[in-house]
């Protein structure tokens, strides 16, 4: 079935939450906790902020079919949007006295990201629907974005043990730069980022 790449919308508010629990289910959930798909999209419905509908975009078939989803930020956005990510938390207060130290965590992954770099930070693509060239249609539409705007590479940090995706990045040019463990909500994941030059 034929899709397209579309930069994010609000509309699509409900059907981001599975996309980026999709991304890797178990380093989303210790970040987020259990069932925070109200959360999410209603982070998504926002102009600013990490999970916002304007740092997206989304593979669709047959004018309102979600297939796929990426999000990508640049150290700009990294940088401004720091204080807005954290009053958005702040309106949820529940979900932030519970998930406070994991959300915490979680910025230790992204704060390497340097001033000329993007970074991908959540890549899905529904089960059934994959082997079709929406993974790297997306990616590459984020990747054109960035290089567009004058950023010279793009980053984004892998499941070591997930060596499907590990060698579905290479194929669309990544390198691996390093591996590092990194501890969030009590838990230990392995990752490893992955690197590739766009300018």
């Amino acid at each position: 079935m034929p899709f397209n790449i579309a930069e994010g919308h609000p509309s699509f508010h409900s059907r981001i939450p599975q996309f980026i629990l999709f991304s890797g289910i178990e380093i989303n959930t210790a970040i987020f906790g259990v069932r925070p798909e109200r959360f999410l999209s209603s982070l998504y419905r926002k102009k600013h902020g990490y999970y916002s509908f304007t740092r997206s975009w989304l593979a669709v078939e047959n004018g309102n079919t979600l297939s796929g989803c990426v999000f990508a930020l640049d150290y700009a956005i990294i940088r401004n949007d720091y204080f807005s990510e954290v009053l958005i938390h702040l309106f949820h207060p529940l979900r932030l006295i519970r998930q406070y130290k994991a959300l915490r965590d979680a910025e230790q992954i992204i704060s390497s990201v340097e001033e000329h770099d993007c970074y991908i930070t959540h890549l899905a693509v529904l089960p059934e629907r994959r082997s079709m060239g929406i993974g790297e249609a997306l990616l590459m539409r984020a990747v054109e974005f960035y290089r567009g705007k004058g950023r010279r590479r793009v980053l984004l940090d892998v499941d070591s043990e997930n060596t499907g995706a590990v060698r579905f990045y290479k194929r669309c040019g990544f390198s691996e730069l390093f591996f590092r463990k990194v501890p969030i909500a009590g838990s230990i994941f392995p990752l490893i980022r992955m690197g590739m030059i766009i300018q």
